[in-house]
């Protein structure tokens, strides 16, 4: 097999190796594989050929191994195993991998995983792999190409942990849930960190473990105790906005308590960032702990101070949650209402009297009544809440329910909806059980609503162009898969979309320029769309647009008119006009696909052609998945 490594990965890959990799893909193709070795030896790149017999002893490897702290020379005279290169936990699936490909007799193939260097290092790695037959159709050796993932696989899993975390804050979750998940997403992102989030006591000023999933508990409590009482008379306030870093335990004056607990854990480094609220205040503390000697490195320490920023949103906002929940135990529920508005209704005569600061909320002087009935209310709740509402209120009514309450929006004076959550209680009935009077209160919670709407856009938005995120693009294409499964007429169309030579742009004007770029083309995009139609940014400067109820032609006639608007209209940047192309490979969802994955791929192998074919044009493949590998 040919491996193709780029150190620098995704968007990040100079545009130069990227066209490197598909040049020695078709050099590869052709047979050529030592004209290939001589144009990856003079480049940054790693190849390796090994042949079929167990283990898959390497053959030949460039002497860039030296990448991976290997001596070429060493392998191929020792006859290494490749495998060995492999991360155990994923040779099972490379080895059950490679073997469904020969039993298909394909020629190609695509396998993501993890390698390790000499180091210990990991890194996520792409092969795109061929296989040579003898006569016989026996594999004699594999020969490829493989691409360093490493950091589009970091920002995904640190992309999926905070739409993870931004869902739990949206639904409500407990506060220790949500750091848990923070905390857990961390040490799957990278295996050899573990992560402790401490929170500040508020009433005493001390530390406390809020999650801390692979520490042992001992070791939290000394951990805890120890800074506790290493800190000034401050607290943890005393931290500061700085992050701590001790690359080595063992020689760090902050930890002459904790070495020898820290050794018995295995833990070598050991940096804290503190969590701070949005006044300044420190809330707690993120702490990473590495199993080697280590600094971390300017993007570590983003991803930290990013981490830590989430950690104080989820802080801050169920402490606010505990608090009014603290508050409606504290109080009974006509006095909780202080500062709300309160109502107070006359079932039989349906005279409805609202205190001044419901007239307030919905924009009216306190003295003007703005309801005095019952039906002047529903006249103002807005048309899709309007039977939930009168089947809430007509189950208490009827004494099925202990006591009413519903959030519904109201239309104020100004003709806004106000979102309102309506508390309220039957008081008084009569001898038969019907209900005389009722009283209740009024609360604003329009400022709580709007915070929540967008907590959902952030954990399904990319937020730079504005565009769907992978993850909730992947949601829409399962359902156009399910769709399809139910209407064998259905037709749907995927195009995958990437912005010609981008690195260009970046190097030339800048990574600001780069995403004024970025947000240009997604507003092209979004105007040459249907309301049904959706767009997605899946990483760096590549793009997916899924097209509901639409055949080949019409989606080939979007994406034409599309490339030629890109083309038309280049983007603009403090004054300076950056033009733009745009390559587009197109597929038809098939009722064949099992999985949204394979339309992607096979789009992905047209947007392939079109960059090889010389860029800023449309490709069509029209394979059906059970054939496409054939």
């Amino acid at each position: 097999m040919v491996l193709l490594m780029s150190p620098q990965a995704d968007r990040s890959t100079p545009l130069w190796l990227a066209s490197s990799a598909k040049a020695l893909e078709r050099l590869l193709a052709m047979g050529l594989f030592q004209v290939a070795s001589r144009v990856v030896e003079s480049s940054g790149m790693i190849l390796c050929r090994w042949l079929a017999s167990p283990g898959w002893p390497v053959e030949y490897i460039s002497t860039n191994v030296a990448l991976w702290g290997y001596s070429a020379p060493e392998m191929m005279a020792n006859g290494r195993l490749f495998i060995e290169l492999v991360h155990p936990a994923d040779r099972k699936h490379v080895i059950e991998e490679v073997a469904r490909h020969v039993r298909q007799q394909h020629q190609q193939f695509r396998c993501q995983y993890r390698i390790l260097t000499a180091t210990g290092e990991v890194l996520w790695i792409e092969e795109h792999s061929g296989v040579e037959y003898d006569a016989q159709d026996r594999v004699v050796r594999f020969e490829g190409v493989l691409n360093d993932i490493t950091a589009r696989k970091g920002q995904e899993q640190r992309e999926k942990g905070r739409n993870r975390v931004l869902s739990l804050l949206a639904g409500g979750a407990d506060l220790p849930v949500i750091l848990d998940a923070l905390a857990r997403n961390v040490e799957l992102e990278d295996p050899e960190l573990l992560c402790c989030i401490t929170l500040v006591e508020r009433e005493r000023h001390r530390l406390v473990v809020g999650a801390a999933p692979s520490l042992d508990p001992d070791f939290q409590q000394g951990f805890v105790q120890h800074w506790n009482d290493s800190l000034p008379s401050a607290g943890p306030r005393a931290t500061g906005r700085q992050i701590m870093l001790s690359p080595d335990i063992q020689v760090d004056h902050r930890w002459a308590g904790l070495r020898q607990a820290a050794r018995n854990q295995g833990m070598v480094a050991c940096w804290s960032a503190p969590v701070l609220s949005s006044e300044g205040t420190v809330l707690g503390m993120f702490t990473l702990f590495h199993r080697r000697h280590r600094r971390p490195s300017p993007a570590r320490i983003r991803a930290m101070r990013e981490f830590a920023n989430l950690a104080a949103i989820a802080i801050e906002r169920t402490r606010h949650v505990q608090t009014l929940r603290e508050n409606a135990e504290r109080w009974r529920f006509a006095l909780e209402a202080a500062g709300d508005g309160v109502f107070d209704w006359d079932v039989q005569t349906d005279i409805l009297t609202n205190s001044r600061r419901c007239s307030e909320m919905l924009g009216y002087n306190g003295h003007q009544p703005h309801c005095l009935r019952s039906q002047d209310w529903f006249a103002r709740i807005h048309p899709d809440d309007l039977d939930r509402v009168r089947e809430h209120l007509a189950a208490h009514l009827a004494g099925h329910i202990p006591q009413y309450t519903c959030e519904q929006r109201v239309r104020g004076k100004a003709g806004e909806w106000c979102w309102l959550h309506v508390r309220g209680l039957v008081v008084r009935r009569d001898t038969a059980g019907v209900p005389l009077r009722m009283v209740g209160t009024v609360s604003d919670i329009t400022a709580r609503k709007h915070m929540e709407q967008e907590l959902r856009a952030m954990a399904t938005t990319d937020h730079l162009t504005g565009l769907a995120n992978r993850r909730h693009f992947m949601g829409r294409m399962q359902e156009e898969v399910l769709r399809m499964d139910r209407n064998a007429d259905y037709q749907a169309a995927v195009m995958m979309l990437d912005l010609d030579h981008f690195k260009r742009v970046n190097d030339t004007h800048g990574h600001s320029a780069g995403d004024a770029v970025l947000r240009h083309f997604a507003a092209l995009v979004r105007h040459c769309l249907r309301k049904n139609d959706a767009a997605g940014r899946m990483g760096g400067e590549e793009f997916a647009v899924l097209l509901p109820d639409t055949d080949l032609p019409s989606a080939q006639a979007l994406a034409e008119r599309l490339r030629v608007r890109v083309a038309r209209i280049p983007a603009r940047w403090e004054g300076v006009q950056i033009p733009v192309t745009v390559s587009i490979g197109i597929t038809l969802l098939s009722a064949l696909d099992l999985l949204p994955d394979h339309a992607l791929q096979r789009a992905d192998e047209a947007l392939y052609q079109a960059k090889t074919g010389g860029r800023n044009r449309v490709e069509v493949i029209i394979t059906d998945p059970a054939t496409a590998d054939s």
